[in-house]
């Protein structure tokens, strides 16, 4: 499991554009995803993905959602512990905390 954090850089100075985000993120969509990305915590965004050579595709495909804003991203790898929730703010384990940091 691959967990991408990421958060957007000068969302206050940005935030005509960043309050469009969650709007946009239901457009992410690929065959990988476990969960969709959510926003949470004002600016930050995280989606759950299965295995991990996919994560550098999503990845271009989140920033491309979110142009012209510029990320700052964290990716982790490891299990969740739990059930599986439809919004990954809602999970948590290893893989989390990794991505976080």
């Amino acid at each position: 499991m691959t967990v991408i954090t990421a958060d957007i850089i000068q969302s206050r100075v940005r935030s005509d554009v960043a309050a469009s985000i969650p709007a946009r993120l239901p457009r992410l969509e690929h065959p990988h995803l476990v969960t969709g990305f959510a926003m949470s915590r004002g600016d930050e965004i995280q989606g759950v993905l299965s295995g991990w050579l996919t994560a550098p595709e999503v990845l271009r495909l989140l920033r491309y959602i979110c142009r012209p804003l510029q990320l700052r991203v964290g990716i982790g790898l490891g299990i969740h512990a739990g059930r599986l929730a439809e919004n990954p703010w809602d999970l948590n384990g290893p893989a989390f905390f990794r991505a976080r940091e």
